[in-house]
């Protein structure tokens, strides 16, 4: 899940960490941590529904 959601978002910018979690109550969660705001803020609004294992995001 990790080097899949890397793969996806490397393209916006310096990825610092790729935070997935397997409990039951996160699961389904996962964070994608930037180097700076603006590739942040540019993945949030273009991936925004972007289908991921057949959910949208």
């Amino acid at each position: 899940l990790k080097k899949s959601l890397s793969a996806v978002f490397s393209q916006f910018g310096k990825i610092l960490e790729v935070l997935a979690f397997k409990t039951l109550k996160h699961r389904g969660q996962a964070w994608v941590v930037f180097e700076d705001v603006t590739s942040a803020t540019n993945a949030l609004r273009q991936m925004q529904g972007f289908p991921f294992y057949d959910k949208p995001m």
